[in-house]
């Protein structure tokens, strides 16, 4: 089931400036064996910031921030066994799905477009860069366990999979 709420506020100002602001609340879950869990991609709390200014029809600055809550995810927990033939070995064993949480997720964009009149429409070449500040968004934590000399076991968390990091790119886009 999902549920949530979101407001848009919009806004120009005179011809060459405009801006919006988003927020949205939101809940996704999964029913599995009776009991309500996020699901894998749930984000609680949602914001859009927007600017952007044409001083003239032929070009226009953008960009946008925008951040989200971070994403569910599993804790792991290991346990050392021992063989009859006194190998040692590790078990994993998960925690409550979708449990705990990432970090917070959150970007900055810019774009320059600039637009050419052609024929009976008009061609636009844009540069982007994504993520500006090449924040290290988290999409997974890997979990690792390592046996210390005195016997204890010692599980660590580290950060795994991040997504797109800073990106910068260009393109062309035709409208008739």
């Amino acid at each position: 089931r999902a549920r949530g709420v979101e407001v848009l506020l919009m806004r120009a100002l005179g011809r060459h400036w405009a801006w919006s602001a988003n927020y949205a609340y939101a809940i996704a879950e999964d029913e599995v064996d009776g009991r309500w869990m996020p699901r894998n991609l749930d984000q609680r709390h949602t914001i859009g910031l927007n600017a952007s200014y044409s001083p003239s029809a032929r070009w226009q600055f953008a960009g946008g921030w925008y951040f989200h809550t971070g994403w569910p995810a599993t804790e792991i927990a290991y346990a050392v066994d021992t063989t009859s033939n006194g190998i040692v070995i590790f078990s994993r064993q998960f925690g409550p799905l979708n449990a705990i949480r990432l970090p917070g997720y959150h970007r900055l964009d810019l774009r320059v477009t600039r637009t050419f009149p052609v024929g009976h429409g008009e061609l636009q070449a844009y540069v982007d860069l994504f993520n500006i500040y090449g924040r290290n968004n988290l999409r997974s934590y890997i979990f690792s366990a390592s046996l210390q000399d005195d016997g204890r076991l010692v599980v660590n968390r580290y950060d795994g999979d991040e997504l797109l990091p800073f990106l910068p790119s260009k393109g062309f886009r035709y409208e008739f």
